[in-house]
């Protein structure tokens, strides 16, 4: 992928997943449709390696960051070409790591809500109607799905209680960001990583946001023994920070599901800092600066 500022800026969910598919094909690189948004948009996965327990990589949950989205889809595409090419990176033999372990990557799981941010209520195809109700014609800041849903508060992990906090906080209905939905995996797109993962049976999950150069770790008591080693780890890479979460981003993510679920490590990595949608010329300096930290997070 050529990435110029003109070509991020436009970039469509298409033409990611025209670049996605464009990496299979090669020995033990395979792409895989894994289920359809709400407006029956692609959710595509690229597979390397083998797929006995493989890390998973998640990108593109929220509308407005398309950083998280895109760094996913460069990550894939520099891993399948190191794979390929039976090469070395930092010390990383990436061919022998994923002969015994490989990566899973899906960098835009909420396509509908990127083409809702990029062309307003017109990307939600048949809910155009709906979600003209809302934002006054401005979608610049729509993190949710094309039902008005944050995918991100729509997991099954301490769910009522962020229904509850976020009721308390004034939003009770669908919207732009943080409304969860009336019940969890209410939405195809939740549903379609809760498939992947009982499928593959992933080691880690790694599920990518923006923006505040933060690493979360925890989900209560089912958090993985090493999981704060590996996020120290992963953190110095980037000179990141590990933290925790606000309250009202404190359960029905995604890393809360996957550690509450399976009791193995999970972190949510927010790329970048600034207020979303981050600038796009910002993307080169995210990539340098996270690239060694996304790469060992894939073999951790």
């Amino acid at each position: 992928m050529d990435y110029t500022l003109e070509k991020i800026s436009s970039f469509s969910t298409e033409a990611l997943l025209s670049e996605l598919r464009a990496l299979d094909g090669k020995e033990g690189i395979r792409y895989r449709a894994c289920g359809r948004s709400v407006c029956g948009r692609e959710l595509g996965a690229l597979e390397i390696g083998s797929m006995y327990r493989p890390s998973l990589f998640i990108g593109g949950t929220h509308g407005t960051e398309w950083a998280s989205a895109l760094c996913c889809l460069k990550l894939a595409a520099e891993l399948a070409g190191l794979y390929s090419g039976r090469a070395c990176e930092y010390g990383i033999d990436f061919r022998a790591a994923f002969e015994r372990s490989g990566v899973v990557l899906l960098p835009l799981l909420n396509p509908d809500g990127y083409e809702i941010f990029k062309n307003g209520a017109q990307g939600a195809r048949r809910k155009a109607t709906f979600l003209s109700r809302f934002e006054y014609g401005d979608f610049r800041h729509w993190q949710a799905n094309a039902r008005g849903i944050d995918l991100n508060h729509n997991y099954g992990a301490g769910f009522y209680i962020a229904k509850r906090d976020v009721a308390l906080a004034g939003i009770r209905r669908p919207g732009p960001t943080r409304y969860g939905g009336l019940f969890p995996f209410s939405q195809p797109e939740t549903r379609a990583v809760r498939r992947l993962c009982a499928r593959c049976r992933p080691r880690s999950l790694f599920a990518l946001h923006s923006q505040g150069e933060e690493i979360y770790w925890r989900y209560g008591e089912r958090t993985h023994p090493s999981a704060r080693a590996v996020g120290e780890t992963l953190a110095a890479l980037a000179s990141y920070r590990l933290e925790e979460p606000e309250p009202l981003a404190s359960h029905a993510g995604c890393k809360d599901w996957f550690i509450k679920k399976y009791g193995l490590p999970a972190f949510t990595i927010e790329l970048g800092r600034g207020s979303n949608p981050l600038p796009y010329e910002d993307f080169g300096a995210i990539w340098e600066r996270t690239r060694r930290m996304l790469f060992a997070a894939a073999v951790i």
